[in-house]
């Protein structure tokens, strides 16, 4: 594991936590978050393959976006120390699985922010990348800056969605 100087996981932490404040809004205020967010999978898969129409298609994305909010927000449990950017690369790949489904589900109502979710989370795949070949101050601050901008236009999607969940 590589060893960072004292202040790059305080960087790094303090971008990983961001998301999970900016994206928690988004998703049922009724009952047990928990319980959503479980049954958001199940409800996702369920709503792809039901037959057509538009509110099966709302109800596939809204799903997406539950479980891609919870991808995201499960990046601020990552501990940088005891886990280094390993644990971060791991939870970008479910993040990337979850941005997959969010535009298979959500490409035709919500085209611009689909496009800007995809394109932040090769940013900040990019960054993670340069941050294991070269780990400095200033490219884990690109990693948090990309986590950031990721973590806002996730947070855009959600409230676009949220209007039709």
């Amino acid at each position: 594991m590589t060893r960072w100087p004292r202040s790059v996981p305080v960087l790094l932490l303090a971008g990983a936590l961001l998301p999970g404040a900016l994206v928690a809004g988004c998703g049922s205020s009724e009952g047990d978050d928990t319980a959503a967010t479980e049954g958001s999978a199940t409800a996702t898969e369920g709503s792809s393959t039901a037959a057509g129409g538009e509110a099966g298609g709302e109800a596939a994305v809204c799903g997406s976006v539950d479980e891609l909010q919870s991808s995201v927000a499960a990046l601020r449990d990552v501990d940088l120390r005891a886990d280094g950017l390993d644990a971060v690369q791991d939870q970008l790949d479910r993040i990337q699985a979850d941005v997959q489904a969010v535009v298979a589900d959500g490409r035709d109502e919500h085209d611009d922010q689909t496009d800007r979710v995809e394109t932040d989370v090769d940013a900040l795949r990019t960054a993670v990348d340069d941050a294991r070949s070269d780990p400095s101050a200033a490219a884990l601050g690109d990693v948090g800056t990309a986590v950031r901008t990721l973590a806002d236009d996730v947070r855009a999607l959600a409230d676009s969605v949220g209007s039709t969940c």
